[in-house]
């Protein structure tokens, strides 16, 4: 009867070690597979084709932040994506300009550039459109200032009234988890402004009625009276 000797006593082969040489190429060859694959998912974040990482809920107050919305791959009013992904963040509460709830489109613009003692934490930036807004962010002239919200992130459509975020927009979220009862939805004032200009009127800008998801727009001089929920955006880690 034959017996088999302990795996130290037996001498390595020429075939022994070529079949070592072999796993540790194939084992060379893993680790640079999922390297690539890295790479090619973090290019695709960075182009706005891959599902971007979600560390909060829709709704979500978090701390130093704001309530959380989603995530955007910024896109210009003619909707070409900009190729930079960002988490959205929005105030807890509407915009008081002199204590009240409802100002122009000027007098609201105004406050959020005078807004410098940091508001929930972060200073104001006003931008005349959503035009300014896509080429600071994209120029990496943005860090974190509440803005107001362009039409898509308001009411979950563009410039056009297509639908380019139905269901993360502040409209479809306003009665989600901290958002809820912060928005105004009564028959009368429950209008909120965007900072979206009507394409070709560029005196002109879109504002939205929350008790109903009605778009309109007007003059931004004129002495119409709107709400506003200042949002504010934190790039996606690559």
């Amino acid at each position: 009867m034959g017996f088999l000797r302990k795996n130290h006593d037996i001498a390595p082969t020429r075939t022994g070690l070529a079949a070592l040489g072999v796993v540790d190429r194939t084992i060379e060859l893993e680790r640079k597979l999922e390297q690539a694959q890295a790479e090619r998912l973090r290019l695709k974040r960075l182009l706005g084709v891959a599902p971007l990482p979600v560390p909060y809920e829709l709704g979500e107050r978090v701390e130093g932040k704001g309530i959380f919305f989603g995530t955007s791959t910024i896109f210009d009013p003619l909707c070409r994506e900009l190729g930079r992904s960002f988490y959205l963040f929005a105030a807890p509460e509407d915009l008081r300009v002199s204590s009240f709830v409802s100002a122009t489109w000027t007098e609201a613009v105004d406050e959020i550039a005078r807004n410098k003692k940091r508001w929930y934490g972060f200073c104001g930036k006003a931008y005349d459109s959503e035009k300014d807004l896509c080429s600071d962010l994209i120029r990496g002239d943005y860090a974190g200032e509440w803005f107001m919200p362009p039409l898509g992130f308001l009411l979950g459509v563009n410039a056009y009234g297509e639908k380019v975020r139905p269901e993360t927009s502040l409209f479809a979220l306003k009665d989600v988890r901290d958002f809820r009862g912060s928005f105004c939805v009564l028959p009368v004032g429950s209008d909120y402004w965007s900072c979206t200009e009507v394409h070709q009127r560029a005196g002109d800008v879109y504002f939205a009625r929350f008790n109903s998801g009605f778009l309109l727009f007007d003059e931004k001089n004129s002495f119409v009276s709107a709400r506003s929920r200042l949002c504010r955006a934190e790039p996606v880690p690559l």
